[in-house]
């Protein structure tokens, strides 16, 4: 499950490799429709997808509990941020394997923390 997410987020920057796209979306879209208008559209569209798959992560025990709405928002901006450093970067593909290792480091933080092995008395491990 948290491939899912991890792999949606990956697929989000992989598109601003493309040069359309990193036309249309990031700079045409914004100049016509202007930021407040983009803003809105990807707090609406593009937050519900990662909200809906941060649920399903969360429900299925494999990140921790987390506020969902703000964490949704939080990683769409980090995630916008991260399509504009791609996008505007002298290398795109070297940029994309930055922000691609650091988008798996964040995600990976919110996994569930395995619990702690207990040492059983009399074990191997306890006699020394």
């Amino acid at each position: 499950m948290l491939e899912d997410v991890i792999g949606g987020c990956q697929l989000m920057i992989d598109a601003q490799l493309d040069p359309a796209v990193r036309r249309i979306a990031l700079h045409d879209a914004r100049s016509v429709l202007g930021w407040d208008v983009v803003r809105q559209i990807e707090s609406r569209y593009g937050a519900v997808g990662i909200r809906g798959a941060l649920r399903k992560a969360m429900n299925g025990g494999v990140i921790e509990p987390q506020p969902l709405r703000p964490l949704a928002l939080l990683l769409a901006g980090a995630l916008s941020e991260a399509c504009f450093y791609v996008a505007d970067a002298d290398d795109p593909a070297a940029a994309r394997e930055e922000v691609g290792r650091l988008i798996e480091r964040i995600l990976e933080g919110l996994k569930v923390s395995p619990e702690p092995r207990l040492q059983v008395a009399g074990s191997a491990q306890t006699q020394a």
